[in-house]
């Protein structure tokens, strides 16, 4: 299933378009998944390519932290490589900018 996804990632044109599947992406989680995933760095909403940045942090900080080692990491990884790729995809969009996971002030926004 993940395959389907990385596909879609590859071929969203825009940023909103990113965006959107994202959230789609996100949508589609059975909240019993979504409790694998340790709460601090489970995406809880994507608002901009930014965000999409964010979380790929996030669960990349989390997941070598403790994921790695956890009982049942597969649906971290899973969620962790979506997010990876569509960080990628986010930098190789037609005009982007690369996006930096934190803010002017140095700090991303609490999600």
């Amino acid at each position: 299933m993940v395959d389907i996804w990385l596909q879609k990632i590859r071929a969203a044109r825009s940023e909103p378009e990113l965006v959107a599947l994202c959230r789609e992406y996100l949508a589609g989680w059975y909240h019993g998944d979504l409790a694998q995933i340790a709460e601090e760095c489970r995406p809880t909403r994507v608002r901009d390519v930014e965000d999409i940045v964010y979380w790929n942090g996030r669960l990349a900080e989390c997941f070598c932290e403790r994921a790695a080692l956890a009982e049942k990491p597969d649906r971290h990884r899973e969620m962790l490589a979506f997010f990876t790729e569509a960080t990628r995809r986010v930098n190789t969009l037609p005009g982007a900018k690369p996006a930096s996971p934190v803010g002017e002030d140095g700090a991303r926004a609490t999600k």
